[in-house]
This record gives structure tokens, sequence and C-alpha cells, in this order.
């Protein structure tokens, strides 16, 4: 279960908040992009996968997206 309790250190990409960077991950934060679902602090956190602006955009799914496919290797993603 997601709770609102702040879990520390993000886990960027983590925003099931289950430990694992995953395809699941990328559709629910394409879910918050769209403005379906909301998350709390800690989803948010680790949701800012991209130059860590603060904002989560299509940048983040893409960065996002970009280390499920091994483009990049790492997240966040500060290649700008």
């Amino acid at each position: 279960n997601v709770t609102t309790e702040d879990l520390g250190e993000p886990l960027y990409g983590d925003v099931t908040l289950d430990g694992k960077v995953n395809l699941v991950d990328a559709v629910l934060l394409n879910k918050k992009i769209a403005d379906v679902v909301t998350f709390n602090d800690q989803q948010t956190k680790n949701a800012d996968c991209y130059m860590l602006d603060g904002e989560i955009n299509g940048q983040d799914a893409v960065s996002l997206l970009k280390f499920l496919t091994h483009i990049i290797d790492s997240l966040p993603d500060m290649d700008a």
C-alpha cells in the first residue's frame, strides 16, 4: 500500500513505492502527468526523474522510459 509517510531518500522512478523501478512505474507516472492520479510527497520526489527540476511532466516520463530501455544508465537524468 502507498502511504503518505515520507520514506526518506528518493528512489528515482519508483512511483509505486515498491522498491523497484519498472514499467508499472512508467504507467503510473503517465497517469500522474495526465492528472488522473495524485502523488504523495515521496512519490513526487521519486517521480522527478529529469534534471531534478521540481516539476513532474513529460520529461520525467521520457527519462524513466529511457532508463527502462537502457538508453541511460541511471536516474535522475541530468543530461540536458
